[in-house]
């Protein structure tokens, strides 16, 4: 049987948390109005650059480089905002013990404008971005589900800005690609929310029982195998297709 209805029906339930989350996330919706394909025995979705999930809202660190950037500007249109995108590409039909994802790319971006006393007002970004790849003869490390600071969020903002120096003294690698569990659209949501707001102000969201259970499907799905695979090199019961202990780390 399809895992398509199901996902259908979790994405539409998690909207409902994300719309009635104190106005936080500014479109919501979109998750209701995504396209997901079903044909070929696979399932997939994206959330495209030119119409992200946008959280807005954000708690600023204090701690946070240039420093001085508290709630940002005054004028809450310039506030800092969080873009979710995403490509997922997986398998159609729950299989034990078995990497359901063919393949994935998801973007996060942080952008806002912030002012100091006397200063004009700055522009700032950063980025993050988990890939699927390929680690066997890979030139650098490569875990196979890997996290890494960047990217061509980042990159292509040099083009536009046509200034090689925009980011002044900051060095952008692609290294160290990190090793991170698989997330689809639930996952990577409750990863920003949780990393984006103080507990205080998404605890009343993240503790309610439906939220939970959509967490735990998510997880089942997708994390489940990755830890499987990972504890594969010392327990042999926990051999995953597709996926093994070597290729999580890189090797």
């Amino acid at each position: 049987m399809s895992d398509f209805n199901d996902i259908k029906k979790e994405l539409r339930a998690f909207s409902y948390f994300l719309v009635n989350w104190k106005s936080n996330v500014k479109n919501a919706d979109l998750l209701n109005r995504l396209d997901i394909s079903n044909s070929q025995r696979k399932i997939d979705y994206s959330l495209q650059r030119s119409e992200p999930l946008i959280f807005q809202n954000i708690d600023i660190e204090r701690h946070v480089i240039p420093q001085g950037i508290d709630k940002l500007c005054p004028d809450t249109e310039r506030d800092f905002e969080v873009e979710l995108t995403i490509n997922l590409v997986q398998i159609d039909k729950y299989v034990e013990k078995n990497d359901p994802i063919i393949s994935l790319g998801l973007s996060i971006k942080i952008e806002g404008e912030y002012e100091k006393e006397g200063e004009d007002i700055q522009n700032a970004i950063c980025s993050w971005h988990l890939d699927k790849g390929v680690a066997e003869g890979a030139k650098y490390n490569h875990p196979v589900y890997h996290m890494n600071f960047g990217g061509d969020l980042m990159s292509d903002k040099i083009i536009e800005e046509e200034n090689p120096n925009y980011f002044g003294k900051l060095l952008l690698l692609p290294s160290p690609r990190i090793m991170h569990p698989p997330m689809d659209i639930i996952l990577a949501c409750d990863f920003i929310i949780k990393n984006f707001y103080e507990t205080d102000n998404h605890r009343e969201l993240t503790t309610q029982p439906g939220y939970l259970e959509l967490i735990r499907k998510a997880k089942n799905r997708y994390v489940k195998p990755y830890a499987y695979a990972l504890v594969s090199n010392w327990e042999s019961a926990f051999e995953v297709e597709k996926l093994n202990h070597s290729s999580i780390f890189g090797y």
